[in-house]
């Protein structure tokens, strides 16, 4: 219990200086959106803005700063582990910048009067350019990194069985995490309509008939059988003429893997003999 604690009070404070520097730079962003706009409404032709919206600008400016900021603490934008961004924070990014020009809109017209409505438009895109921009670009460089990394490792060379959300999800799974050492090279799927099309980046490359032609041209080690909903003849069926090639064999075990929303490399096991 009290090393737990002591870490605890060791990672708080790292916590606290990221949030710290983000909040600095939404203030400084939200400035430059804003001054931007007007640039952007006027050519970006300083001289060209009347004194009186640069006045404007000056005068509520800080006032929308600071609550642009507490309606980004509200919406738990300093909270969240930007590493494993995802759709949701995008949506609270986006609902937060459009309350805030909302209030800048409504600051504006309580205290000094009407702006042009292209400047809010403009420097609400702006701000929600840079404060995205700033909390995505982590998470792009650290799979920029792991992608680096990836390609210095010797990867096993993979092709998947199936063009479904099975093979969506491992495809994801196996490009993201920097502890997978596979490189999926081909899909398999016995669909026309999927055949020559990508899935993930991967190009699906024909039906079982592909499979013995497919694992030559891409010097394919491991193969994964990923069609959850496959009966038990189509299953032994495409297994076989797997089996006549020297790859690695991985299976999911069953439907309630995709049903639970269980579908994970870690699922994937060896196909046993009688699978055969």
């Amino acid at each position: 219990m009290g090393n737990d604690k002591n870490r605890k009070e060791k990672r708080q404070p790292i916590w606290y200086r990221i949030a710290f520097l983000l909040v600095l730079f939404d203030a400084i962003m939200i400035n430059v959106a804003y001054l931007g706009a007007l640039l952007l409404r006027f050519d970006l032709h300083f001289g060209a803005i009347p004194s009186r919206y640069y006045q404007m600008w000056v005068d509520t400016i800080p006032v929308h700063t600071i609550v642009s900021i507490l309606i980004y603490i509200a919406f738990r934008l300093y909270q969240s582990i930007w590493r494993y961004v995802s759709v949701q924070e995008l949506e609270r990014v986006l609902i937060a910048s459009v309350v805030s020009m909302g209030a800048h809109l409504l600051c504006n017209e309580v205290l000094v009067g009407r702006m042009p409505i292209s400047y809010y438009c403009m420097g609400w895109g702006l701000e929600l350019l840079c404060i995205t921009a700033v909390r995505y670009s982590y998470r792009a460089l650290r799979i920029c990194k792991r992608q680096l990394d990836k390609s210095r490792r010797s990867l096993k060379r993979t092709m998947i069985i199936g063009a479904g959300e099975a093979a969506r999800v491992l495809i994801k799974e196996m490009n993201t995490s920097e502890y997978l050492s596979r490189k999926v090279c081909c899909i398999i799927d016995d669909d026309a309509s999927k055949q020559g099309r990508l899935l993930n980046g991967v190009r699906i490359v024909g039906g079982r008939d592909d499979i013995l032609t497919a694992v030559e041209e891409y010097d394919i080690e491991t193969i994964i059988f990923a069609i959850p909903t496959a009966t038990a003849t189509e299953k032994r069926d495409i297994l076989n003429i797997c089996k006549e090639t020297s790859c690695e064999l991985l299976v999911l075990p069953g439907i309630y893997q995709l049903v639970n929303g269980e579908v994970s490399v870690k699922k994937l096991r060896n196909v046993s003999v009688e699978e055969l």
